[in-house]
């Protein structure tokens, strides 16, 4: 083997290497910037929440006749966020996650609260003895 061989063939390598590094860690800051994404999408669906709910609280307040509107918004609001968080925690690998889950159903149904219909559903199979709720089609 030439010298030119051999230095072409430790290149190879390096740049494999890098390759490999390079790909590793691009995967990672993707996984990173997802998670980041996701955190930003609720933060600002809990501030448009809380901001329906200065809304809905004024106008109950001056009895205006779009407070029974904007609460409703507020509910819906509400129940798609938390639909997509059960959906997103994948409760079938997660015990622990469900287990809370419920326990946070129970609390919610001992003070008459109505559950949002994902935690309902999820509350539902638990009581039937299903391993977990039926998804979506």
């Amino acid at each position: 083997m030439s010298v030119a061989e051999v230095v072409t063939l430790v290149f190879a390598g390096v740049v494999a290497c890098s390759t490999t590094v390079y790909t590793y860690w691009t995967y990672r800051l993707w996984r990173s910037t997802r998670a980041s994404v996701e955190l930003t999408r609720m933060t600002s669906l809990m501030n448009l929440m809380a901001m329906l709910d200065k809304e809905a609280r004024t106008a109950a307040a001056e009895n205006r006749p779009d407070a029974a509107a904007v609460r409703d918004a507020i509910n819906f609001l509400g129940d798609v966020f938390f639909e997509q968080i059960i959906e997103d925690m994948e409760l079938d690998r997660n015990l622990d996650a469900r287990k809370h889950l419920l326990r946070l159903a129970t609390l919610l149904q001992s003070h008459g609260i109505p559950l949002p219909p994902s935690l309902a559903k999820l509350a539902s199979a638990a009581a039937d003895g299903a391993p977990h709720p039926p998804r979506a089609a």
